[in-house]
């Protein structure tokens, strides 16, 4: 019914994103991808989903509503088996050179060709209604903001995120006058709004790094389910976020200063968030 794909590694699903143009799950994230390009449903591992066993439950629901929508392959019907049966029947008695059966081979052709176009326009509308359900059914992911670059997002909706955030700065400097392009930035920021996953990967570091006296199992498992990976470097770590090279952040192994876990936190969100 489906095949269930799990990425090995950090570099793998770093690598996929640039792929598939970030239409991988990454950084935790469960996705469901329906059928026939008909979209995707995404579980970010944040809010009411930062427990897999919720993810587990909303998955099931989620599958079960689809799976009831959805029209069998024409193959696995009833009706496909007795249409193949007649068909090799009257084939045998076409090959026993049978003459009286072609009146009846005609109108079963006929009748055949009406089925087979009713059916084409219950597949279409079908279709037509699988897609509008599967779009509704995808809109928890609320990215909808597409602007080309030459960047890839570091974590999901980052793109949207920081285009918002430059839109509504720009708001403030707008003189009065302009109104046409007030009401045009308006009508963006309403219809786009923030994804809550930075606020979430902020929080989490804030909250995991306060108080940091030394790299302890706790604290590497929650900063490599953000998407950091960590290496030893002498006497500090090394912390790479989805693995990208140029923001690297340097932490103590063991920081002399009370402060040193702040600092830390606030140079990841100023530099990367």
């Amino acid at each position: 019914m489906a095949h269930l794909l799990t990425e090995p590694n950090r570099d793998f699903s770093f690598n996929l994103k640039h792929e598939t143009k970030q239409n991988n799950a990454y950084g935790g994230a469960v996705a469901i991808y329906w059928p026939e390009g008909l979209g995707k449903y995404l579980f970010l591992p944040w809010g009411k989903y930062e427990d897999p066993e919720q993810i587990e439950i909303e998955a099931q629901k989620v599958i079960r509503s689809a799976l009831l929508s959805m029209r069998p392959l024409k193959e696995c019907t009833w009706q496909h088996v007795n249409e193949q049966k007649t068909r090799a029947a009257i084939e045998a008695l076409k090959s026993e050179g049978s003459v009286e059966i072609d009146q009846y081979i005609a109108l079963f052709d006929s009748e055949t060709a009406s089925l087979r176009e009713e059916i084409s326009k219950l597949e279409r509308e079908n279709q037509r209604l699988k897609s509008q359900a599967f779009s509704r059914s995808s809109e928890n992911e609320q990215i909808d903001l597409v602007v080309p670059s030459l960047e890839t997002d570091l974590y999901h909706g980052e793109h949207q995120n920081i285009i918002i955030e430059a839109l509504e700065n720009l708001t403030s400097s707008i003189p009065d006058k302009c109104r046409r392009k007030k009401d045009v930035i308006k009508g963006i920021l309403e219809k786009n709004k923030k994804i809550d996953a930075k606020l979430e990967i902020t929080k989490t570091i804030k909250e995991t790094l306060s108080n940091y006296q030394r790299m302890d199992e706790k604290t590497r498992r929650t900063l490599e389910r953000l998407g950091f990976t960590i290496t030893s470097d002498g006497t500090h770590y090394k912390l790479l976020f989805n693995s990208d090279s140029r923001y690297p952040i340097i932490i103590a192994k063991t920081p002399s200063d009370f402060r040193a876990g702040k600092n830390t936190a606030s140079d990841i969100n100023t530099i990367l968030f």
